[in-house]
């Protein structure tokens, strides 16, 4: 067994708190409100290709940098600073602690390419006919987040895995990607997935430090297989698994997990190893930017692509998926809040305030147009659906969106819906049954009033039906074309539910507490959040 002295040895960085003054808070908010700014506006501002011009003191300063590190398969509740009680994530912890934690953040899928899609472009998936998966960006006539970046002046790289066009096309100049390196993941002989794409990440951040860049670092942690080194494992030979210590969705994984290999602590050993690796490479990236001195210039954001995966029963290590969404309902693959909630963490020392917690709901869509804004970036409102929360980010007041949020893949399947205040979940399962769920009261997705919640119910199908009327009658996948079927909408019936105690229910303070939940995953919404839709 590895002591947690070698642990606190190996890892390579330990950030101190930054504490963001709120005057450093405005520096950037004349230029950053919700209005978008073309070029010749940024040059009468002052802003240039690698400075931009202090609104609060007129003085120049260097324009951000900006990073986005994305895991693949990774549970809302993987990391100890979102609850997870045994994972050991200290580098990644660091960047909620010197800055912004959001526990209302969404993926715009519950599989890989919808999410990346929706974070690249800030449209929604749906809205693109042709499989962006496979076809891309540019046959759906969208502009990416880094062709925004690159137009602007902007370094652009990409480092890591793909899944947004075919991999023939992925090389310099895609999507306006000045150095895009593909990298398997493989591991290396002491660490697990992914250090060989963290490497060509530092490297490029050294080669590009003199200049403002914009760089994607998409890893392969925690996708299966789950098989990190022996070594790895070892370091956690101390924790004992108790399903007490998770929310009740997550015992029947732990029970599967143990049907197939007895030693449950072992299972879960791997997979914590697995996640403590990636926290290493995202410490040597966290350091890499302190030591250059890009500490204050450089936003970092870090999330996951969708929820954790479900356990599968075809591999030696399939008993190691161990993925934990938070005590939140399913998995990846599914439209429950498991299945596409999210952690997000971003920090900009000095600018993004430091150990703030926010409730805000929002989604990859929103990505573009705040970092854009951060970083006096223009793009063109209309043609995104994302929604400009950089007013939260630099340390504003926890808002309601101005449109909901939707989920659906090629007008097919199930489809899913979160009102703006972020209160309110709308599903429409692959049976063809509505169910309507409070998140406020029961973020667990449990207990289904679409017949309790008439009115909100009949408010929200319209919603959605009238979202569906503004996507493609036709999806196509290598020119394989199908119809949509938004009409299996009109065929939906209510899933019946009881609504005997609901008046208790509803009129509760916070949470109800369930069996096995010691703690909300999430904390409530507020009493006075509007809850319309």
């Amino acid at each position: 067994m590895v002591s947690h002295e070698a642990v606190n040895f190996l890892l390579v960085f330990g950030a101190t708190a930054a504490i963001a003054s709120l005057a450093a808070i405005g520096i950037f908010q004349a230029s950053i409100d919700h209005k978008v700014v073309n070029v010749t506006e940024l040059d009468q501002a002052g802003h240039s290709r690698y400075q931009r011009k202090d609104a609060a003191t007129g003085e120049t300063r260097r324009r951000p940098n900006v990073i986005m590190l994305l895991a693949e398969d990774l549970g809302y509740g993987d990391l100890k600073c979102m609850g997870h009680p045994y994972a050991r994530t200290p580098n990644i912890d660091s960047i909620a602690r010197d800055g912004m934690k959001f526990m209302s953040f969404h993926s715009t899928g519950k599989t890989c390419a919808p999410a990346r899609g929706g974070l690249m472009t800030g449209n929604n998936p749906s809205s693109m006919k042709y499989y962006y998966g496979d076809d891309g960006f540019d046959i759906n006539n969208m502009l990416t987040v880094t062709e925004l970046f690159h137009n602007s002046g902007y370094r652009t790289g990409h480092v890591g895995k793909w899944h947004i066009g075919d991999e023939e096309n992925m090389k310099n100049g895609v999507y306006g990607i000045d150095y895009v390196k593909k990298r398997a993941g493989g591991e290396s002989d002491y660490w697990y997935k992914d250090e060989t794409v963290y490497d060509a990440a530092i490297e490029y951040i050294k080669d590009n430090r003199e200049e403002p860049f914009y760089l994607n670092v998409w890893g392969h942690v925690a996708h299966s297989p789950i098989k990190p080194k022996e070594h790895l494992a070892d370091m956690f030979d101390d924790v004992k698994v108790k399903k007490e210590d998770f929310g009740k969705h997550f015992w029947p994984k732990l029970k599967l997990s143990q049907s197939l290999n007895k030693d449950l602590d072992r299972n879960m050993a791997y997979y914590l190893g697995g996640l403590f690796s990636m926290d290493y490479n995202v410490g040597r990236l966290l350091k890499t930017i302190d030591e250059l001195g890009l500490r204050n210039d450089t936003i970092i954001a870090f999330t996951g692509d969708h929820g954790a995966a479900t356990m599968g029963r075809g591999s030696s290590t399939s008993q190691n998926m161990l993925g934990y969404c938070g005590g939140l309902r399913d998995y990846k693959h599914s439209y429950y809040e498991g299945g596409v909630r999210v952690p997000f963490l971003v920090r900009w020392p000095g600018t993004i305030p430091a150990g703030k917690t926010d409730n805000s709901p929002m989604s990859f869509l929103d990505w573009l147009p705040t970092a854009c804004s951060l970083a006096a970036v223009p793009y063109k409102e209309s043609s995104i659906e994302g929604e400009n929360f950089s007013d939260v980010w630099l340390g504003g007041q926890e808002r309601k969106r101005d449109r909901p949020l939707y989920w659906n893949k090629e007008g097919g399947g199930d489809y899913a819906m979160l009102s703006q205040s972020g209160e309110w979940k709308l599903h429409f399962n692959v049976d063809d049954r509505w169910e309507l769920y409070n998140l406020k009261y029961d973020i667990e997705e449990n207990k289904n009033l679409v017949q309790c919640e008439p009115t909100k119910a009949k408010h929200m199908k319209t919603k959605l039906r009238e979202w569906t009327k503004t996507l493609p009658s036709v999806y196509c996948r290598s020119k394989r074309c199908k119809s949509a079927k938004f009409g299996k909408l009109d065929r939906g019936k209510d899933l019946e539910g009881s609504c005997t105690d609901y008046e208790e229910y509803m009129s509760s303070d916070g949470f109800v507490p369930v069996e096995g939940f010691p703690k909300p995953a999430i904390p409530p919404v507020e009493a006075n959040r509007d809850d319309s839709t």
